[in-house]
This record gives structure tokens, sequence and C-alpha cells, in this order.
């Protein structure tokens, strides 16, 4: 089987990739993890990258990118 996602990551930044598509990018900047996942209008904030990485599986459930 062909692996489909792959991350990408620094101290400061995940990308996690879907066949060769950013799909789900998450970085922190002044102590403030954003999170952008292609198809969500928003781009939203968190404090700890805990939450900012539930957020992101939020929000990729719902645009489709995770089936659970």
């Amino acid at each position: 089987m062909i692996e489909r996602w792959r991350l990408e990551s620094s101290d400061n930044e995940l990308k996690f990739f879907f066949d060769d598509t950013l799909a789900i990018h998450l970085f922190k900047f002044n102590e403030t993890w954003s999170v952008n996942v292609l198809g969500q209008q928003k781009t939203y904030q968190c404090r700890d990258l805990g939450s900012a990485l539930e957020t992101a599986k939020i929000a990729a459930t719902e645009c489709g990118w995770i089936n659970l």
C-alpha cells in the first residue's frame, strides 16, 4: 500500500501533506499556534500544540481529509 500522508516538521511548524498537497499546516508565532486546513476559510489560533492538533483534526474531518 502506498503511503498517502507525509509529515514535515520543525520546532515551530508542522505540515501534513496528502498526495503531495498541503492539507494541514500548523505553525507557532508569538507563542500562539495557527492552524490552517485546506477547505476551511478560517485560521484557528491555539495556545498549545495539543489544542492545535485537536483543532486541526476536527477541521480536517469536517473538510473530508480525515475519515474517523
